[in-house]
């Protein structure tokens, strides 16, 4: 949670809701290589997280999202 929190919820809100005219909520999210391939290579607006995180830290950020964002 500590590192969606420092990369992701200031676009993506503090629980993946996403935010008005930004970033697209992450609920629902279950194909884990589908968010491991846009974490790391990003997208639309995304810039690619592979240039700020190390392999070990996208896997653990996309296996959160995957498991539903989980309230630790």
């Amino acid at each position: 949670g500590g590192l969606f929190a420092r990369h992701c919820a200031a676009c993506h809100g503090a629980k993946g809701e996403g935010v008005n005219d930004g970033a697209p909520p992450l609920l629902g999210q279950n194909e884990l290589e589908k968010v491991l391939y846009k974490v790391r290579m990003g997208g639309v607006q995304m810039p690619p997280m592979q240039t700020l995180l190390n392999d070990k830290q996208i896997q653990d950020i996309s296996a959160f999202v995957v498991a539903g964002l989980p309230e630790r």
